[in-house]
């Protein structure tokens, strides 16, 4: 993400407009919370172009990080599954257990997990839906709250950071459920709601609009992916882990979790022919994409997103 930012803003100045460009590197270094904070920052300062750009650039992302990140895997697999079959790989008792554990796995529960706050009894505090999401209310509600205030020299931090910080803080110590949404039957209808106010950015995008942020989108997209890989070199090596990998792990930024998740497993399916070269080849990829996917959209594009807003 340093090297999409770094040429994406220094030489994407060369040949774009500023505003667009910082409206637009957040969204590129993330999902749908940094382009609805690119979004509103860019209402609220009265750039209308830019605001279409934001919700534009993460609508169209992943149709260069999909093909990428199938290639990268795809390298990454072929080099694991020769050396099985030629023998310089050799599988351990550790590497069965590690594939025991890859891929896909259940909603996690709280269940045998000491908390600071003990779960009441069901008997006494039912923990149905409607008090799953109440409680999820409160915290959001605290985390625009906290966005409202004015720090000494950083000034105000978005109220979206803080639902991150505080969401983490609040499932650590037990006001919060894991995996709150999945468990209350709602996370496919909260998408839903949050996708419709994303798409409502683009009903003011005229098809004048569209021809001049065709072009920067393109420029933009080229220029942060071509640092990402060019960083994600130099830390591979650094490391002492595989480039394509590397590579791979920040081409996360451009789609998330579950995309992530299912292109690897796909992958692993394609490239390994028998059972164990595919729970092997899961094993390898699989850990760090997924993780990859929440460092680089959930957490880091937040961030990066809070401190470009703002820059307009």
């Amino acid at each position: 993400l340093a090297g999409m930012m770094v040429l994406g803003y220094f030489v994407g100045s060369l040949v774009m407009d500023r505003d667009l460009i910082i409206a637009g590197l957040p969204p590129l270094t993330g999902g749908i919370i940094a382009a609805t904070m690119m979004q509103t920052a860019a209402q609220n300062a009265g750039l209308e172009l830019a605001a279409v750009f934001a919700i534009a650039m993460y609508c169209i992302q992943g149709f260069i990080g999909y093909p990428l990140t199938a290639l990268c895997l795809q390298s990454y697999g072929k080099k694991l599954v020769k050396g099985l079959r030629d023998g310089s790989i050799v599988i351990t008792e550790q590497d069965r257990i590690e594939m025991a554990n890859a891929g896909m796995t259940a909603v996690p529960t709280d269940d045998g997990k000491k908390k600071l706050i003990p779960a009441l009894p069901a008997a006494a505090a039912p923990l149905t839906p409607v008090m799953m999401l109440l409680k999820l209310g409160i915290v959001a509600w605290f985390a625009s709250l906290m966005g409202q205030i004015q720090f000494p020299l950083i000034g105000s931090i978005s109220g979206a950071i803080w639902a991150l910080v505080l969401g983490v803080i609040f499932t650590t110590i037990g006001f919060l459920d894991t995996n709150l949404l999945n468990r209350a039957n709602s996370f496919q209808i909260t998408m839903f709601a949050l996708m419709m106010y994303v798409f409502d950015g683009l009903k003011d995008c005229t098809p004048e609009m569209l021809k001049q942020i065709i072009g920067p989108m393109i420029i933009l997209i080229i220029i942060g992916v071509a640092g990402m890989a060019l960083f994600s070199f130099i830390i591979a090596k650094i490391l002492k882990m595989s480039f394509p990998l590397a590579f791979a792990n920040g081409l996360t930024a451009l789609y998330g979790f579950p995309c992530d998740a299912i292109i690897t497993e796909s992958t692993c399916n394609g490239v390994g022919q028998t059972e164990d070269e595919r729970k092997y080849l899961l094993s390898k990829m699989f850990p760090s994409m997924v993780v990859g996917g929440f460092i680089t959209v959930t957490i880091t594009s937040v961030f990066i997103a809070g401190a470009f807003a703002k820059l307009l």
